[in-house]
Order: structure tokens, then sequence, then C-alpha cells
């Protein structure tokens, strides 16, 4: 039991300092480059705004000074979005639609027997 405790401890205590070594990356006054499959992307007035028809698009590769950075929730995972302001329209870009975004690890495969 003592040691399934330590582990759980070890574990919250590597995810606490895992974060914060990724809020770390992107700071407030960082240059960020929109980098995306898609031409354009949206400009949203709110953090996760969703799909809205009639909203700014900001092209690809186009760069933009990040003012805010705000951290939502999806399940069990996390996303960062960045204020910023685009040809005098202030708004909101998700940050796997930039060149902040977090490099993710290549899946592993498994190998079952």
């Amino acid at each position: 039991m003592k040691k399934a405790i330590m582990l759980f401890q070890i574990f919250a205590i590597s995810l606490f300092f895992s974060s914060a070594l990724d809020a770390a990356e992107v700071k407030v006054g960082d240059v960020c480059t929109v980098v995306t499959r898609e031409a354009t992307i949206t400009l949203c007035p709110y953090p996760d705004c969703g799909f809205m028809l009639n909203l700014p698009r900001v092209p690809n590769g186009a760069k933009l000074t990040i003012e805010e950075i705000v951290e939502v929730g999806y399940g069990v995972g996390r996303a960062k979005w960045f204020g910023t302001t685009y040809e005098g329209k202030s708004g909101w870009v998700f940050e796997r639609s930039t060149n902040k975004r977090k490099k993710r690890n290549k899946p592993t495969r498994r190998v079952y027997r």
C-alpha cells in the first residue's frame, strides 16, 4: 500500500512539473506563425468558440503577437488558446494552429503476446 501511495505521489509531482515546463514554453509577447493545412483560421471571439459563421479569418503564414494565454480542458487533456490582434481585430487562435503547438510523441506500436 505504501508503495502504491509513493508511486502516485511521484506521478502527481511529475505531472505538475511537466505542465509547469509546458507553460514556460510560450509567453505573452512571443510571436507565433499560423501553420495549418487550411488557407485561413478563425479569429474566435473567445477561447474554444466552436464553429461560428462570419468570423474574421487569419491567413496561413500570418505572424501574430501573443497578448494572452488561456488553457481550456478537454476531458483529460488541455489545450492553449492565444489572445491576439490581427488587422485591428482582437480574438483567439487555437495553439495547434500555430508553430507554438506542443510537439507530440509519435505513437508507439503495441505488441501483445
